[in-house]
């Protein structure tokens, strides 16, 4: 009997926890990387220019 009810308890959070899955974007993590690759090639294009000023 407590089996049943155990199971009865868990569907409703499985089929929740697969809606969220099916929603879920990682807007955060693909803002930082972004912001990451533009800080480097700022970094990178400000040395290569200064590098370019001294010839």
């Amino acid at each position: 009997m407590q089996t049943t009810e155990m199971v009865q308890r868990d569907a409703p959070q499985i089929s929740q926890e697969e809606e969220f899955d099916k929603n879920f974007k990682p807007r955060g993590a693909i803002a930082f990387f972004i912001l990451l690759v533009l800080l480097g090639a700022f970094i990178w294009y400000g040395i290569y220019f200064i590098m370019l000023g001294r010839v």
